[in-house]
C-alpha cells in the first residue's frame, strides 16, 4: 500500500485504484446501503428531537410540560413522552413566545395552565386534542394574531 493511500486509510477515507471494479462494486454497496439507512436513522430521531424541546416532570405516571426551548414556529405537544401520556401544559410554558406560529396540543393533553401562551404575539392557530377539560385563566391572553380558535365540547372550565 502506498504512503498516501495509508495516510486516506487513517484518516477513513478509501484509496481507489482506477480500474479496480471489485473496489468501486463495494464503495456502491456501502454507499447503498447507508442512502437506505438515513431515512430510519432520521425517523428514529425524531420523537428525541421532540422531546428535546421541551422540559417536563412526571407525577403518577403522567407527564406535565413545564418548559419550552424549541425554536418556535409549527409546535407539536406529542401524546407521549418516555412512554407516559402528556396530560398537562403548565402555568407560562410559552410565555412570550413571539416566534410560535401554530401549536397542536396531543390527544392526551387534559388541560392547559393559567398564562400559558401569554404573548405569543405570532400565535395563528391552535389545535386542541380531544381530552382537553380546562383552558387556564389568561392561556390566550395577548396573542393578537389568534383571531379564531375552535373551543372542543370536552372543556368544561374556562378560567377568565
Amino acid at each position: 500500500m502506498r504512503a498516501d493511500a495509508r495516510e486516506l486509510r487513517h484518516r477513513g477515507e478509501h484509496a481507489l485504484r482506477v480500474g479496480s471494479s471489485r473496489a468501486i462494486a463495494r464503495l456502491y454497496l456501502r454507499t447503498a446501503h447507508n442512502a437506505r439507512l438515513l431515512p430510519l436513522l432520521l425517523l428514529l430521531a425524531l420523537p428525541a428531537v421532540v422531546q428535546a424541546q421541551f422540559t417536563w416532570t412526571t407525577n403518577s405516571g403522567k407527564i406535565t410540560i413545564t418548559g419550552y426551548t424549541g425554536p418556535g414556529g409549527d409546535v407539536t405537544v406529542p401524546d407521549t413522552i418516555t412512554d407516559l401520556p402528556v396530560t398537562s401544559i403548565a402555568n407560562g410554558v410559552f410565555y412570550f413566545k413571539t416566534s410560535l406560529t401554530s401549536v397542536t396540543l396531543g390527544n392526551n393533553v387534559t388541560s392547559i395552565g393559567t398564562q400559558a401562551f401569554l404573548l405569543c404575539s405570532s400565535l395563528t392557530n391552535v389545535t386542541f386534542g380531544n381530552s382537553l377539560t380546562s383552558i387556564g385563566q389568561s392561556a390566550f391572553a395577548f396573542c393578537f394574531s389568534l383571531t379564531n380558535v375552535s373551543i372542543p365540547a370536552s372543556v368544561t372550565n374556562i378560567g377568565i
